[in-house]
């Protein structure tokens, strides 16, 4: 009987050792991950890796924003600007990039037209106004450079640059009617993605920006943007 007991006690044993054996022989040569690199998303050749994103050398450096990477953010607002016509208001959607210290290294476009005021807001409200300025302002095709100023409203697109030190530059109203010097929107997509904003807006743009007598140039730049914020 000790015999027996013996004899299975080493056949257990046995099965454990063949049942290790062949655990340890699973293949574990598998690459680790890379280590952390702090300059990652720097430099010229950055990867694209999200959906919403925009790229462009702009003053000799190239930047790229990523919606949710290294603190960049892509966030939507609708505006109401200058009366514009009897009973017709300035109608904006905005679209900017920024990240966690708003007011430098921004990129913001602002689609501006002149809508008739059918709401009959008063102020700055804009309850149900955006359903309306989405339909009327962003469309696909080329846009010219518009502007909010009093004396010289415009139908368009205003692009704007803050630099690292808060310095805004702007784009020219009126301009913008020649391919060397265009703001262009080749696609307009649902957004199904987030609850902030109805829109995806694709698009190239190649032009000068203003600031008094300084100028900078936004080369080669292209975008997929978040527009038309869905007001709560």
């Amino acid at each position: 009987m000790k015999n027996r007991k013996l004899w299975i006690l080493t056949a257990l044993a046995a099965s454990f050792f063949v049942i290790a054996c062949e655990k340890d022989s699973l293949n574990t040569n598998v690459d680790p991950d890379p280590a952390y690199n702090p300059e990652w998303g720097t430099g010229e050749d950055i990867p694209i890796v999200t959906d919403v994103y925009f790229k462009a050398k702009i003053d000799s450096t190239v930047y790229v924003f990523q919606d949710s990477i290294q603190d960049s953010w892509n966030t939507t607002d609708t505006l109401k600007g200058e009366a514009c016509g009897d009973s017709s208001t300035q109608f904006i959607q905005l679209t900017r990039f920024s990240n966690s210290f708003f007011g430098s290294n921004e990129i913001e476009f602002r689609f501006v037209n002149c809508l008739a005021d059918s709401f009959g807001g008063n102020g700055d409200t804009l309850n149900m106004y955006d359903t309306l300025a989405q339909l009327e302002v962003l469309r696909e095709g080329t846009y010219a450079y518009g502007g909010v100023k009093s004396n010289n409203l415009r139908d368009g697109v205003i692009v704007i640059w803050r630099d690292a030190d808060g310095e805004e530059y702007t784009s020219n109203t009126g301009t913008g009617a020649n391919q060397n010097f265009s703001f262009n929107i080749s696609k307009v997509d649902s957004n199904l993605a987030d609850s902030m904003s109805v829109l995806l807006i694709s698009g190239t743009l190649d032009l000068t920006l203003y600031n008094g007598t300084k100028t900078i140039p936004i080369e080669g730049g292209e975008f997929t943007m978040k527009a038309g914020l869905v007001q709560h």
